[in-house]
């Protein structure tokens, strides 16, 4: 697969998961495009992982999901990184292999433990962290990146 083009924002702890393959659905309330940025794209694609500036509120509940989710080694893994996630950069890579929306609970089997409920999931597989993020500047919606520029 090609060297990514394109990026996503994404709040940690989210953007995090899906580099270390942890979480394999983006979730978001639109449809994956057929163009971005007037460029028509077709899956799968190769994206980078931008994690913004903003950290995701963590709420006990919420950590606790996510906890849940995750093997004894991963929750290990998820702890020991939480205080030290990087914002505001490129993090990583995935591949987005498709799109799929949620209506309800009904056939969860179906679904990702992670895909929510009303939401389009993007699936992904072939995560990459990087060693050393690239800093970047993110925005809404898929963007191309301008690399080591805050």
């Amino acid at each position: 697969m090609n060297k990514p083009v394109y990026a996503l924002s994404a709040k940690n702890p989210w953007g995090w998961l899906e580099c270390m393959n942890l979480k394999d659905t983006e979730n978001r309330y639109w449809k994956f495009p057929m163009t971005i940025e007037a460029h028509r794209v077709e899956l799968p694609i190769r994206i980078y992982i931008h994690a913004a500036v903003s950290r995701e509120e963590m709420t006990a509940d919420n950590k606790h999901w996510i906890l849940s989710l995750l093997t004894v080694d991963q929750r290990f893994a998820f702890l020991a990184a939480w205080e030290r996630m990087t914002f505001g950069a490129i993090i990583g890579e995935v591949t987005i292999t498709g799109c799929q929306f949620r209506f309800g609970e009904e056939n969860d089997n179906l679904y990702s433990k992670w895909h929510m409920a009303g939401q389009y999931g993007f699936k992904l597989k072939d995560g990459v962290l990087y060693d050393k993020p690239i800093p970047c500047r993110g925005r809404l919606n898929f963007f191309t990146p301008k690399l080591g520029v805050v």
